[in-house]
């Protein structure tokens, strides 16, 4: 699908425009030390004059003769050499900072061009989406619709299915959690759906191979029952103090507030 924001084009122009204020901060510096050796010799150029002389200086054209300017010969001394990458030297400190002020001058420039041309950019993707969309149901509807069903009366199943009183009183645990398993399978199946409508299999792929570990824990805790339910239950114990040790950690860095010693504790 072809976009008409070209992001790539903003993002290509505004790396363009960096580097050339970079470079022309270089010949800035470069200028400076051609004006100073010139005034030496009671030579004044103009600013361009000295701009371009210093552009052909830094590509390495170290004859320059416009056939107006006076001819000199400049000599640059070991200071002069020390100076000139000392100041280079601060410049290519100062890019990142530069590149910071550069990018938060220009973003809302962008965002704001951007925003102009999404409007049609918006229509033209819905289009496509509809007709990708459109083939895909062509193509898996039929399937897709299936799966609906079958979801559609597993739920039905589990929210009007009664147990036996003997065996509801004999394994309480193992029912209440074959129950929210039950639940949670169904709701993963209704993304699996999702994805699936929207074109999404990999994504589907990796719901299903959830839906999967679902049924095989349900299976594992029927044969085994309140045992292995009761301890499937307690574990969830272990993950809770884990999740909490992992945010005690990086609160901070995240901007809230730590745990409590009692919190932490309970």
């Amino acid at each position: 699908m072809t976009s008409k924001l070209n992001v790539p084009m903003v993002q290509g122009t505004l790396q363009n425009q960096l580097e050339q204020t970079l470079i022309e901060m270089a010949h800035g510096v470069v200028a400076e030390l051609l004006d100073k050796k010139l005034r030496a010799q009671r030579i004044k150029l103009t600013k361009s004059q000295l701009k371009a002389f210093a552009k052909r200086i830094l590509a390495g054209e170290l004859d320059f003769d416009d056939g107006k300017s006076e001819v000199a010969a400049i000599t640059l001394t070991e200071h002069d050499t020390a100076d000139l990458n000392r100041r280079l030297d601060e410049l290519n400190e100062k890019v990142p900072a530069l590149a910071k002020e550069f990018l938060q001058k220009t973003s809302a420039e962008v965002l704001k061009l951007l925003k102009s041309r999404w409007r049609s950019e918006a229509q033209q993707q819905r289009r496509t989406l509809q007709g990708f969309r459109k083939r895909l149901h062509q193509r898996w509807g039929p399937g897709i619709d299936k799966l609906s069903l079958l979801v559609a009366i597993a739920r039905d199943f589990g929210s009007s299915l009664a147990h036996e009183p003997g065996e509801l009183e004999a394994k309480p645990t193992t029912i209440d959690l074959l129950r929210r398993l039950h639940a949670r399978a169904c709701q993963i199946t209704e993304e699996i759906i999702a994805l699936l409508t929207h074109g999404f299999a990999d994504g589907a792929m990796a719901r299903w191979r959830t839906l999967h570990e679902i049924a095989a824990t349900a299976y594992l805790i029927r044969e085994h029952g309140e045992d292995l339910a009761e301890r499937y239950i307690a574990h969830d114990i272990v993950e809770t103090r884990r999740a909490a040790l992992q945010y005690q950690r990086y609160a901070q860095r995240l901007g809230q507030e730590p745990l409590s010693k009692d919190e932490l504790a309970e």
